[in-house]
C-alpha cells in the first residue's frame, strides 16, 4: 500500500474533467433514449467506455506535459547534437551506465499509441517507451545498445514522438564490478527481490532477507471453510516459501535467503513505537517464527519471535556482521512511495550505522510516487528514469544492469513463482487489457495478468546509486 500523496492541482483538475466526461455521456444518453434512439444510446455509451478505456484508464497523476528534474552526480557530461539523428560511439563509453537527457513531444499519432525510441546499431535494434502526449525533457538509456563496437553510430528512430531540438546532455557514470561485491538485498515483501534484481543476484555474490511476510489482502485464499484469519496465515506461508524457493531456483544456495517474518503494512507502527510488539494487522499472530519455520539459517531472535523494531534492527545487524556486505540494495526512500518499502530501507541504514558498516548503496523503486504505468511500455524494453520532478538536494549516481534474454526469461519465471502475482485480478482489468491489445497494441501476459510481467522483465535493471551518508541525507529530505 502506497503513501496517500496530497492530491494536486493536476489531480484535482483530472477529476473534474472525468466528472464531466460522465455527466455529457449521460446527458446524451438521456436526450437519445427521450427520443426513442436506443440504438444510437447504446451506442454513445459503448463508445464512451472504450475511448475511456483507450485514452484515459491510465493511472499517471501528473501533467505530462512538463520536464523531468533530477540530480544527478556524473562522473562526466557531454554535448550531443542529434541533428544527423545519429550518435557516434565512443571507446570511453563501453561498460558505462550512459543516460542521454533530451527534450520529446508527442506527435499526433502518440495521444493514442505509446511513444518510444528505437535504437539500433547494426542490425541489433532495442526500444523504450515513454507516456503519452508527452512534452519536455526525458532521460533515454543508451547503455547497453552497443556491446564495445567502437566508432559504429547509435541510430535513433522516433516512433509517435520528435525531438524538440537537437541539442542533448550525456550523462556518463562508472559501473561497479559486481563479480568483486558480496551484495545483500533488501526485500520488503516477497517479490520485491525478483521485480528490482533478480538479473542482479542471480549472477553475483548475494543474500536476501525478505523482511515481510506478506500476509495482507488474502481474501484469494478465503472460502466457506477457511476464514479472514486462516487465509491470512496461509498466504504468508504461502509467500514466505516463495521468498526462499525463488532465490535458490534463480541458483542461490539454501542459506543465502532468510524471511525474517515481521508483519505486512507494520514497519511504520513498529519504528513509531520502537519497544512495543506490533501483531499482524490480519493473521491474528504477533510471533514472528510462525513464518520463519522454512529458513535454514538461525537468528538469535529465534529464541523469543518478538515483533517489534528493535529485533528487526538486532536481526539485521546480525545479517550485516556475517555477511559484510559490500553493496546493499534496498528501496530507495523518495522514489518508491510504499511505506513498507520505506521503513525497510530506514532499519537497513539503521542496522548498519549500529555496526559501523558503511557499504555502497543500489537503491530501486518498484513503486512510484507519480504513476504505476511505469516503466511505460512492452516487457523486454529499456528502462530508464521514472517521472520526477522536484530534484533531491542529494545528488546520486546511477547504475544500469544489462539483462540477457535468458535471464529476462528466467525472471519472468521467477515472477511465475510469486502467488502474489498470480491470482485472479478483476473482470474490468482485464477487459482493459484485451482492448488495449486489439486497439492500441499493448501486450497481453503469457505467465500471469499482473502488471509486473509487463513492468518487471525488462533489457536492464536500474539502480540509483548512493553511500551511506548520501543515503541519510535522503531520508532527511523526507
Amino acid at each position: 500500500m502506497a503513501h496517500h500523496k496530497k492530491q494536486t492541482t493536476f489531480n484535482k483538475q483530472q477529476n473534474r474533467f472525468n466528472q464531466y466526461k460522465i455527466f455529457f455521456v449521460i446527458l446524451v444518453a438521456v436526450f437519445l433514449l427521450a427520443y426513442g434512439c436506443y440504438f444510437f444510446a447504446f451506442a454513445t455509451a459503448l463508445f464512451a467506455y472504450l475511448s475511456h478505456e483507450l485514452l484515459w484508464s491510465d493511472h499517471i497523476f501528473y501533467n505530462v506535459k512538463q520536464d523531468y528534474q533530477y540530480n544527478l552526480d556524473t562522473d562526466c557530461t557531454e554535448e550531443i547534437n542529434l541533428t544527423s539523428n545519429q550518435i557516434i560511439w565512443k571507446e570511453a563509453y563501453n561498460n558505462k551506465t550512459l543516460i542521454l537527457e533530451l527534450e520529446l513531444s508527442s506527435t499526433l499519432s502518440g495521444l493514442v499509441f505509446d511513444p518510444s525510441m528505437t535504437l539500433t546499431t547494426g542490425s541489433e535494434a532495442q526500444r523504450q517507451f515513454f507516456e503519452r502526449n508527452l512534452s519536455g525533457k526525458r532521460f533515454l538509456n543508451i547503455s547497453h545498445t552497443n556491446d564495445g563496437q567502437s566508432n559504429n553510430p547509435l541510430s535513433l528512430k522516433f516512433n509517435h514522438c520528435q525531438l524538440k531540438n537537437n541539442q542533448a546532455t550525456l550523462h556518463i557514470f562508472s559501473n561497479p564490478d559486481l563479480s568483486k561485491e558480496r551484495i545483500f538485498v533488501i526485500s520488503p515483501h516477497a517479490d520485491d527481490a525478483e521485480i528490482a534484481a533478480f538479473g542482479v543476484y542471480s549472477k553475483s555474490n548475494s543474500f536476501i532477507a525478505t523482511i515481510t511476510a506478506g500476509e495482507v489482502k488474502a481474501e484469494y485464499y478465503e472460502s466457506d471453510n477457511v476464514c479472514p484469519k486462516d487465509a491470512a496465515r496461509l498466504k504468508g506461508r504461502l509467500r514466505a516459501w516463495d521468498s526462499l524457493a525463488a532465490p535458490k531456483w534463480a541458483g542461490l544456495k539454501e542459506d543465502k535467503a532468510i524471511q525474517l517474518g515481521y508483519f505486512c503494512l507494520t514497519l511504520e507502527q513498529m519504528k513509531s513505537r520502537p519497544k512495543k510488539e506490533i501483531s499482524s494487522l490480519t493473521a491474528g499472530i504477533n510471533d514472528t517464527r510462525y513464518f520463519r519455520s522454512l529458513n535454514t539459517i538461525k537468528l538469535q531472535s529465534d529464541h523469543n519471535g518478538t515483533s517489534n523494531w528493535e529485533t528487526l534492527i538486532d536481526d539485521l545487524q546480525e545479517l550485516i556482521k556475517a555477511i559484510k556486505p559490500t553493496m546493499i540494495i534496498t528501496a530507495h526512500p523518495l522514489l518508491d512511495p510504499h511505506k513498507d518499502h520505506y521503513f525497510a530501507t530506514m532499519a537497513c541504514l539503521e542496522a548498519c550505522e549500529k555496526e559501523a558498516h558503511y557499504p555502497c548503496f543500489l537503491l530501486y523503486a518498484n513503486h512510484h510516487n507519480h504513476t504505476d504505468m511505469f516503466p511505460f511500455g512492452l516487457s523486454g524494453s529499456l528502462a530508464s528514469l521514472p517521472p520526477e520532478f522536484n530534484p533531491h538536494q542529494t545528488a546520486t549516481s546511477l547504475f544500469s544492469y544489462k539483462l540477457e534474454t535468458n535471464t529476462q526469461q528466467d525472471k519472468i519465471a521467477a515472477l511465475g513463482m510469486m502467488h502474489d502475482l498470480t491470482t485472479p485480478i478483476s473482470f474490468k482489468k482485464t477487459l482493459r487489457q484485451r482492448l488495449q491489445h486489439l486497439f492500441i497494441g499493448r501486450e497481453q501476459f503469457k505467465y500471469g495478468n499482473d502488471d509486473y510481467f509487463r513492468k518487471a522483465p525488462r533489457q536492464n535493471e536500474l539502480f540509483f546509486k548512493a553511500s551511506s551518508k548520501q543515503l541519510k541525507r535522503l531520508f532527511n529530505e523526507k
